[in-house]
């Protein structure tokens, strides 16, 4: 694996065994490009660049639909997508906070972190946006951990379905998935989507416990439990990639 740079962004080459087709992806605020095990990393990216066209409106497409979605305030700290709503990202200055510890939390419109008194050796951290992105991060998975588990465990309940194991996982490509043991794993990015996608993608991996597959009788099935799927279904599509480019 290796990473090079395509008009600005990230581009990561990935070459995998059982892989027969060239493809492009926009994932986690850059390009990913993959292909078989035998190819190199120069013919991928010859690849990309074949492609250049569809991946400059792709972009701009997903640039587009982020306006839509995130009202972005800082070119450095996009603002936080949480639940489907947009929050600015805030760094502040706190005396009450111990050293060496961090709050972070949903303030009115914006999600504050606060640090403790910065002083000589701290004054550099307010501006470290690596180091900020890694503190969202973490309250993030937190808040994805309680949440979708309560979530999962509650519709599990109301619906009727049963499942052996949940976990919370940071997947590169998937929302959630079930296995023929019964475990239901689900992306912890879905604690950024609204409440009605969370419920979707739990009911989804939920029916698979009946059907696993996506056969007429499934997706009846997901009807009969979530009647509005196909909502949901189309807010992922639009929105998936700004999520996914997000925190």
């Amino acid at each position: 694996m290796k990473s090079v740079q395509f008009e600005g962004l990230p581009v990561t080459l990935t070459r995998r065994r059982g892989q027969r087709k060239l493809r492009i992806a926009l994932r986690n605020g850059g390009i990913a490009v993959s292909g078989p095990w035998w190819v190199s990393n120069r013919d991928l990216f010859a690849f990309l660049e074949e492609q250049r066209d569809w991946v400059l409106k792709s972009l701009d497409r997903k640039e587009k639909r982020t306006s839509e979605l995130i009202d972005n305030h800082s070119e450095t700290l996009p603002d936080l997508l949480y639940l489907g709503v947009s929050h600015p990202v805030l760094v502040v200055e706190d005396t009450t906070v111990r050293t060496g510890h961090t709050h972070v939390d949903i303030e009115g419109p914006n999600l504050v972190i606060r640090y403790p008194e910065w002083g000589d050796d701290h004054h550099h951290i307010p501006d470290n946006v690596d180091e900020i992105r890694r503190v969202v991060s973490l309250w993030l998975n937190a808040k994805a951990k309680s949440h979708l588990t309560r979530r999962a465990h509650e519709l599990a309940a109301q619906h009727g379905f049963e499942f052996d194991r949940l976990f919370i996982r940071s997947q590169t490509t998937k929302w959630g998935t079930c296995s023929n043991k019964r475990n239901i794993s689900l992306n912890r990015r879905l604690i950024q989507c609204p409440e009605m996608v969370i419920d979707y993608l739990i009911i989804h991996e939920l029916c698979h416990l009946r059907e696993m597959n996506h056969s007429p009788k499934y997706w009846k099935l997901v009807a009969e439990h979530y009647p509005a799927y196909r909502e949901a279904e189309a807010w992922l599509k639009r929105y998936g990639t700004v999520v996914f480019g997000n925190y």
